[in-house]
C-alpha cells in the first residue's frame, strides 16, 4: 500500500496489525522533484487516539493511546545512491501491547472511535511554504490467543444451537388460537468465530399451526403453506451481525448498535444459499373434536437455509469514510 505527493511517498504492507506487533515500511524521497519543492526535514509520526462523545447532555472525552515521532532525514544528511533519484528511508515501530481495536461508531447524539495512523511530513521552513503531508490510516486489532488455537477448517467442528420460539397470530387483533414459530441458528462450536474466514451456518425455521380438525386440515391445498408459513426463499429472512459499542465519556455510560455486516436479506439476493423445503407434516394431538369425533392436530412446516458467513472488522461504510488516505 502506498500514498504519495510529488516529493514524498510512503510504502507499507497492506495488512492489519495487532497490538504488540511491528509497523514498518519505507519513505521514498524524490530528489528530482526536490529541486522544485525543497524540503528541510522528513518526519514520521505514529498516532492512536480514542474519542467518545455523548451529547445528551454534552460529554466528550479523548485519550491519546500512542504518539511517537521520528526524524528520518534532514537536508544534506543523505543522498540517493548513484544512478537513482530516490532516497529510501526505512522506519519500524513496535505497537504497545493491549491497544484497543480500531473501531468507529456514529449514532444519534453519540459517537465513538479508536483510530490509528501514520503521518508523514516534509517540513518546509519559510514564509508562504506549506508542508508536504501524507496521512495513512492503520487498522489495529487486539492480539487474540484464543483465535490462534482455532482449527484451520471448521467443516468438521460440531454445531452449537441458538434458538427462539414465539407465538404468532394473524393480524394485529387476531383472536384465533396462535401458531408457533421457532428459529434455530447453528454455528460451529468454537470459542470465537474467526475473521476473514468462511464460517458455515445453518438456519432452521419450524412453524406449527394452531390446533385444527383433520377434516379442515385436509381441505387445505396440498402445496400451499398454512399460517404461519415458513420463508420459501432466503431473501425473506434478515440475518445480520450487529456491533454494539459501549461509550464512556466523563463518567457517563451509554451504548449504541450499528449493522456491521448483513448475510441474508433483500440486499443479499445473490447470496449463495442452499435451501431445503420439506413437505409439511401432520402431528395428531391426543384428543378429538368433541362435536364430531374428528382428529385434532397441527401442521408442522420446516425450512432450512445453509450458507457461509464472512466476518470483517468494520462496517463497510465506516471503512470508506474513516480509512481514506489524505495528501497535502
Amino acid at each position: 500500500m502506498s500514498h504519495s505527493t510529488s516529493v514524498l511517498s510512503i510504502h507499507i504492507p497492506p495488512t492489519i496489525y495487532t497490538s504488540g506487533s511491528y509497523v514498518e515500511g519505507e519513505i521514498h524521497l524524490n530528489f528530482r522533484s526536490l529541486q522544485d519543492e525543497p524540503i528541510d526535514e522528513v518526519r514520521i509520526t505514529l498516532r492512536g487516539r480514542a474519542k467518545a462523545l455523548n451529547d445528551n447532555p454534552r460529554k466528550q472525552e479523548a485519550r491519546m493511546l500512542v504518539d511517537t515521532s521520528r526524524v528520518l532525514w534532514t537536508y544534506g544528511a543523505e543522498y540517493p545512491p548513484p544512478g537513482s533519484d530516490t532516497l529510501r528511508l526505512f522506519f519500524r515501530w513496535k505497537l504497545p501491547d493491549n491497544l484497543p481495536p480500531s473501531t468507529y461508531y456514529s449514532g444519534h447524539l453519540k459517537a465513538a472511535s479508536v483510530v490509528y495512523s501514520l503521518e508523514t511530513v516534509g517540513l518546509r521552513r519559510g514564509v508562504l511554504k506549506s508542508d508536504k503531508k501524507i496521512h495513512t490510516p492503520l487498522v489495529v486489532l487486539q492480539s487474540d490467543s484464543v483465535g490462534t488455537q482455532l482449527p484451520l477448517g471448521l467443516s468438521d467442528v460440531p454445531w452449537k444451537k441458538f434458538y427462539r420460539e414465539q407465538k404468532v397470530r394473524k393480524g394485529f387483533w387476531g383472536v384465533s388460537d396462535p401458531g408457533t414459530v421457532t428459529v434455530e441458528l447453528l454455528l460451529p462450536d468454537v470459542p470465537a468465530l474467526p475473521l476473514f474466514t468462511k464460517t458455515p451456518y445453518i438456519i432452521d425455521i419450524i412453524t406449527t399451526t394452531a390446533p385444527l380438525a383433520r377434516s379442515k386440515a385436509n381441505a387445505q391445498p396440498a402445496h400451499k403453506a398454512i399460517f404461519p408459513p415458513p420463508p420459501a426463499i432466503h431473501t425473506e429472512l434478515m440475518f445480520r451481525l450487529i456491533r454494539r459499542t459501549a461509550i464512556h465519556a466523563q463518567g457517563r455510560y451509554d451504548s449504541g448498535d450499528i449493522e456491521a455486516v448483513r448475510f441474508l436479506g433483500l440486499a443479499r439476493s445473490g447470496a449463495d444459499v442452499d435451501t431445503d423445503l420439506p413437505e409439511k407434516e401432520w402431528a395428531a394431538a391426543d384428543e378429538t373434536n368433541r362435536s364430531g369425533g374428528d382428529e385434532v392436530g397441527t401442521w408442522i412446516q420446516r425450512a432450512r437455509f445453509q450458507s457461509k458467513m464472512f466476518l470483517i472488522v468494520f462496517h463497510r461504510r465506516s471503512i470508506a469514510g474513516s480509512l481514506r488516505a489524505r495528501t497535502f
